[in-house]
């Protein structure tokens, strides 16, 4: 029996066939693979780098402070009177010496006339006794007792003339009325406040300083203010406190400014108060740049000349705007990116970059 097959089917069986004898021809005429796996070269850290030259930096302190007035005095009663009279307002100018205000005198300018007139009788009594002595009419208890009596007669005096004289009150030195607490007519005691009076002449920046740095000033240095309108002063320390403040451990200092027109001052309005210390050779860099070693001190990540890294500590000399003044090494090749993936010790790939601009960090 004959079987007859279609040709579609006679084709595909040869496609197949011949795909079968391809890859095997194929296989056989590959050659056996390289089980070896081939090592990876290892590579360095890249870090990029620049190459810092410290530059002349004026060292100074700055401190927030307020502005003060040289001295305020709180001008008190010294008698039980009445207000007779006014001769000063308040925000007011006055010298020194000038009258301010008057209390009524009561009766103390006849008390002053019985003093006098007793003290002249107790000088003849004493005069009297003296001649009697030189005599020998008198001994020396009757001497005594005259020179007691014309001593208590002085003090009966000068303590009526005292009362006498308080009832006018004068400035004790030139400045401003600040504030008058008594109005005409109203009674007053003693130690009644009347008036306070300020002096502004000079006037004062004052501030705390931190225990770390009292020790750079002294009593005499130059110094400046900067107040809040951008106005800058120049004056000089009189003052830094010996005890520092048991709570904040910082010392009082006090910058003194000149105000020959006795100007009134915004006292207790905030001010810059600025020490300068000289010169000295800084960077200037990124305050990102800075990190802490393990003692937490402060410092830089460099590269040395044999590409490895290297912590070096520096000082913090100041802030701007642009970035942190700080001292250390004459030179150094500061790591300026990468610097957060390397540590003390390992070798780098140092690319350096070029520029005249501050570094930027990470």
């Amino acid at each position: 029996m004959s079987i007859t097959l279609n040709r579609g089917y006679l084709a595909a069986a040869a496609v197949i066939i011949a795909t079968a004898v391809w890859m095997l021809l194929g296989s056989a005429a590959e050659p056996a693979a390289d089980t070896a796996i081939p090592q990876e070269t290892s590579r360095l850290a890249r870090v990029q780098v620049e190459d810092l030259i410290p530059v002349q930096h004026v060292r100074s302190i700055k401190l927030s402070g307020k502005l003060a007035a040289n001295r305020t005095v709180t001008i008190k009663s010294e008698l039980r009177a009445r207000v007779d009279a006014i001769h000063a307002h308040k925000g007011q100018r006055v010298r020194r010496g000038q009258l301010l205000l008057e209390l009524d005198r009561r009766d103390w300018p006849a008390r002053v006339q019985q003093a006098q007139a007793n003290l002249r009788q107790r000088q003849l009594e004493q005069h009297s006794v003296t001649q009697l002595k030189k005599q020998g009419l008198a001994n020396e208890s009757l001497l005594a007792q005259a020179d007691t009596a014309l001593a208590n007669a002085q003090a009966e005096l000068t303590a009526a003339q005292l009362q006498v004289d308080a009832a006018a009150v004068h400035a004790p030195f030139d400045g401003v009325i600040n504030n008058r607490m008594v109005e005409l007519g109203a009674f007053v005691k003693d130690g009644d406040p009347l008036l306070e009076l300020v002096d502004f002449a000079p006037y004062l920046v004052t501030a705390q300083v931190a225990e770390n740095d009292v020790s750079l000033l002294s009593p005499g240095m130059p110094g400046q203010a900067r107040l809040l309108s951008g106005h800058v002063v120049s004056g000089t320390i009189r003052f830094v406190s010996s005890l520092a403040n048991a709570a904040t451990r910082t010392f009082t200092v006090e910058l003194e400014l000149a105000n020959p027109e006795h100007q009134p001052i915004p006292a207790g309005q905030s001010a810059q108060l600025i020490v300068p210390l000289g010169e000295r050779q800084a960077y200037h860099i990124s305050p990102a740049l800075l990190v802490l070693d393990a003692a937490g001190k402060m410092g830089l990540k460099v590269v040395n000349q044999d590409n490895r890294v290297e912590f070096v500590s520096v000082d913090l000399e100041g802030a701007d705007q642009n970035g942190v003044w700080v001292y250390g090494p004459e030179s150094i090749r500061l790591i300026t990116q990468g610097a957060g993936f390397v540590q003390p010790g390992q070798q780098v790939e140092a690319v350096i970059r070029v520029t005249t601009s501050q570094p930027t960090g990470e």
